[in-house]
């Protein structure tokens, strides 16, 4: 089993290279038939239900995130509890 965290780097650009890195290393064949388990915060969404307020955003902007969770045969597990790790009483 393959763990990887990833943190998407919060500058698009460069969280884009991150997933273009990722898919080159599915492509080479580091990670292909791999079990793995990717945790983290990617900093990206897959679409727009998955935010809440702000500008919508086009479809062409989730597209390399897409293309990477399908390419590297990744799925989404759910979770229970708060949406956000903010949300609650906080002291």
């Amino acid at each position: 089993m393959t763990y990887i965290y990833i943190y998407g780097n919060p500058v698009e650009k460069y969280r884009k290279e991150q997933w273009y890195d990722l898919i080159q290393s599915e492509y080479a064949g580091f990670l292909k038939h791999k079990p793995r388990l990717m945790i983290g915060d990617f900093n990206d969404i897959k679409n727009n239900a998955e935010k809440q307020g702000g500008v919508i955003r086009s479809a062409k902007s989730f597209t390399q995130f897409n293309r990477l969770l399908a390419i590297l045969g990744m799925q989404d597990l759910r979770t229970i509890g708060e949406k956000y790790t903010w949300a609650g009483n906080r002291l």
